[in-house]
């Protein structure tokens, strides 16, 4: 059963009635600061946590739901009224994977169903090498070692010296513990600020990711 945390200091129920959230096979937990969203999180195990945009300090709150334990590898979208705000892009790089309009559109409960299935991440530093893809032409250039800051099968945070932009493609190895080694190629999808970029495997064959899906599993059952 679908387990969703709602953290907001207004009563939502009626904006979520009509979706996927609001049915009676899922089990909705309400939550008005960071301290319950913890405390919830810890005895229900929630797969996805959802954070009214226009709370106070929200971007705050994101950053620490981000970095406890209870909750830093859980799906984490951001509810908001209206139209775009600029802080939107700030609460993406605190750490939302997601940013859900209200009042829910046609589309909606297909941009949550992907949200559901972003993978669980593993902080993790590993030593990685990485190139810039030229444009044109197989030929790299700006090759560097960096770090990972964390790995999911579907992508990963990390360090370098490369001044990385939106969109570039990256040629990627580095190893697992264990000896498992992964090569592919993936491509910058976020700035995470203080050299840190957010990558997303666009070329990674299976065994690769099942290694990645492998250490993210035996890590938390450890």
């Amino acid at each position: 059963m679908l387990r969703v945390i709602i953290c907001s200091s207004e009563d939502l129920s009626a904006d979520l009635a009509g979706t996927f959230v609001g049915r009676s096979g899922v089990d909705r937990f309400k939550a008005t600061g960071l301290q319950e969203v913890r405390t919830l999180a810890r005895a229900v195990g929630p797969q996805l946590i959802l954070v009214d945009r226009d709370m106070p300090g929200v971007q705050r709150l994101i950053a620490d739901l981000r970095a406890e334990p209870a909750t830093q590898h859980r799906s984490l979208a951001v509810l908001a009224r209206g139209y775009f705000q600029p802080v939107e892009i700030d609460l993406l790089d605190a750490g939302a994977n997601a940013i859900l309009r209200l009042p829910p559109d046609a589309g909606w409960d297909d941009r949550l169903q992907r949200l559901l299935r972003v993978a669980s991440r593993q902080e993790v530093r590993l030593p990685i090498q990485l190139a810039i893809e030229a444009v044109t032409g197989p030929e790299a250039y700006g090759e560097a070692a960096a770090q990972t800051r964390n790995v999911s099968a579907n992508g990963l945070l990390l360090e370098t010296s490369l001044r990385l932009k939106l969109g570039q493609h990256l040629s990627l190895a580095f190893e697992l513990e264990g000896g498992a080694h992964v090569a592919g190629r993936g491509r910058v999808v976020r700035e995470a600020g203080a050299g840190q970029f957010g990558v997303e495997f666009v070329d990674l064959d299976e065994t690769g990711r099942e290694a990645i899906r492998w250490l993210v599993r035996s890590t938390r059952l450890g």
